[in-house]
């Protein structure tokens, strides 16, 4: 997936988007990178499936350049995770950075784990 990622320019008319885990290492430079891609977007589905004390870095393959990215269409941010998952919060300040207002911003908890 990553070299595919690598070899795309812009997903111009993808307007929604689910992502699970394989996303959110390396400081969420993978969904940055396909935010930065995607400047048509309109809904994106977020599921943290494991647990963030037990999650391990994964490689991603690639670093970026800059961490800011311009979907102006994005109406709606779903996040699914775990009760504990502080990653929520490291989200929601990168989505309120790039300019998308809190209220757009919808967590759904699970038990302690995501199911």
């Amino acid at each position: 997936m990553v070299r595919e990622l690598r070899r795309c320019s812009t997903f111009g008319n993808l307007k929604t988007l689910s992502l699970g885990e394989w996303c959110m290492a390396a400081e969420f430079d993978g969904l940055i990178f396909l935010l930065q891609e995607s400047p048509n977007l309109e809904m994106l589905f977020l599921k943290l499936e494991l647990s963030y004390s037990n999650k391990e870095a994964i490689n991603i393959g690639f670093e970026l350049k800059e961490r800011s990215f311009a979907c102006k269409n994005l109406e709606v941010v779903n996040i699914r995770c775990s009760k504990d998952d502080e990653r929520v919060h490291m989200l929601a300040e990168i989505f309120v950075a790039n300019g998308l207002p809190i209220e757009k911003i919808y967590v759904r908890r699970t038990g302690s784990t995501c199911e």
